[in-house]
């Protein structure tokens, strides 16, 4: 075969194996939402687009560092004073790491679906990690957006 049709293919499976080594296809919980803080670095850029099947949403790097975020997200509701994650099945944070260069705006959009069924009417909270390449010594930046699905 041809090196140079094999280099691109080569470099992806370099990549993921990288991946794994340093963390980041394996399964990853948030701890608790009760004293998160949202990031002063990654942050959201506007007004999120909510419904009960999903979310999408644009963020921005204010800095000039690179950050990388994968599937790794979570869903909390208030439930008698308390964020609690919302029940769902095990789920691997396994896909393809998004890169966001300094200064850079992105959209994002993801469906509940996969993890959950459609949100009944509460209050709810959308947590999104990002880290920079240095990770897993390094601090995460968490996008964080609360919302409240209505009754029809």
């Amino acid at each position: 075969m041809n090196l140079k049709k094999m280099l691109p293919m080569l470099l992806f499976l370099c990549m993921i194996i990288m991946m794994a080594a340093v963390g980041t296809l394996a399964p990853r919980m948030f701890e608790d939402a009760d004293g998160y803080e949202p990031s002063e670095v990654i942050v959201l850029y506007g007004e999120p687009s909510v419904s009960t099947t999903g979310i999408s949403f644009y963020f921005k790097n204010l800095s000039e560092s690179e950050y990388h975020h994968g599937l790794n997200w979570r869903l909390v509701a208030y439930v008698n004073g308390a964020w609690e994650n919302v029940p769902s099945p095990p789920a691997l944070n396994i896909g393809f790491v998004t890169i966001i260069g300094g200064g850079e705006i992105r959209r994002e959009a993801v469906s509940f679906i996969d993890r959950h069924d459609e949100l009944t009417p509460g209050r709810y909270m959308f947590i999104q990690g990002h880290r920079p390449w240095e990770w897993p010594d390094a601090t995460e930046h968490l996008i964080l957006i609360e919302f409240t699905i209505q009754e029809d």
